[in-house]
């Protein structure tokens, strides 16, 4: 999945949320809003694959030493911030969570 820059992710999250509020096919709401069909049906389509992960609950091992500093994971439209005290456990469990929704 590309990476967007900050602004373009969030101008989509909100012109996506307006289309899903709005009630009309996507090709009428392209067409009022001067939208681009295949351009929103690209944005469309790579939100809602993102959309397709569901929460996974992620327990730190008990023998891993905390770590001081923060960390910060992000891929496409999805951030992980892990704040003190957290573990490589931790880390991993995170990372293997992110792995399992693009695979």
């Amino acid at each position: 999945m590309p990476k967007l820059n900050p602004e373009k992710h969030k101008q989509w999250t909100q012109k996506l949320r307006q289309f899903k509020a709005s009630g009309l096919s996507a090709s009428q709401w392209c067409k009022l809003h001067s939208e681009s069909y295949s351009e929103f049906s690209y944005y469309k389509e790579m939100y809602s694959a993102s959309e397709r992960v569901t929460f996974q609950e992620l327990q730190p091992e008990q023998n891993d030493p905390p770590s001081t500093s923060p960390i910060e994971i992000s891929y496409g439209p999805i951030a992980i911030k892990i704040t003190p005290p957290y573990s490589a456990g931790t880390l991993e469990l995170c990372l293997n969570a992110l792995r399992t929704c693009y695979h």
